[in-house]
């Protein structure tokens, strides 16, 4: 359950929509160089379309690659300049700061403990890919209501009714077909998006013990400047 809510706060903080609308607001050219980004491409096709020249198509090429290049320097400059204080280049602080508001986790120990139970979970779920026998079951047993659709067929054949039969039997396997798909698509996409923000939140766990061993490294190392020259006798006391 704690690791169901962690996903939740942390995907209603951290997801793609939140943070595209942070990216916006950091800057705002963003959607210029997106509908750039997305409009090259298209002016490329047609160009090759209509069978233009071999420079014509390299210099679409150059100026695409140039672009990306020009709008992540860009973000990158901005990021930094708005939030000087994230030296790590990523959502350390807000991470951190939704851990002691919403969790209360504040210590290196609570951290290093969360950070274990998030890779059992990560193994857990590898583990039960492996061995699907849940999942199937699952599937069987939406599957065993529509196998009502087969026996009614088999009911047709027995009557002569061949060909509503196969009519029926078609059915069926387009009905499995579609459940089986479908509840395999939905079980992957869940599973790759839960296992994608666990690595995430553990990956960012480090970076929140780094950077604190970083201040309190900091910390310690001004504390010895104040406290030795504090120690040093002064030109006055030494005549």
């Amino acid at each position: 359950m704690f690791i169901y809510q962690l996903l939740m706060e942390y995907k209603k903080r951290f997801g793609f929509k939140n943070m595209f609308l942070q990216n916006i607001k950091m800057n705002k050219w963003i959607i210029l160089y997106l509908l750039v980004a997305i409009g090259l491409p298209i002016v490329y096709l047609y160009l090759v379309y209509l069978n233009f020249s071999f420079w014509m198509l390299t210099i679409c090429v150059v100026m695409y690659i140039l672009l990306l290049y020009i709008w992540g320097e860009q973000y990158k400059k901005r990021t930094f300049k708005l939030d000087p204080s994230e030296s790590l280049g990523y959502n350390v602080r807000p991470f951190r700061k939704m851990l002691q508001e919403e969790f209360s986790i504040t210590t290196d120990e609570q951290l290093l403990r969360l950070d274990e139970i998030i890779k059992r979970k990560i193994a857990a779920e590898e583990y039960n890919r492996k061995v699907p026998l849940v999942e199937v079951v699952r599937q069987l047993s939406v599957a065993i209501p529509i196998t009502g659709l087969l026996s009614y067929a088999f009911f047709e054949i027995r009557n002569g009714k061949g060909e509503h039969a196969s009519a029926l039997i078609a059915v069926y396997i387009v009905c499995i077909g579609i459940v089986w798909t479908v509840s395999g698509f939905l079980k992957q996409l869940r599973e790759f998006g839960s296992s994608s923000y666990l690595h995430d939140i553990s990956f960012l766990i480090q970076l929140v013990l780094l950077e604190i061993s970083i201040q309190e490294n900091l910390e310690k190392e001004k504390t010895e400047e104040i406290y030795n020259a504090e120690s040093l006798p002064s030109r006055k006391h030494k005549k």
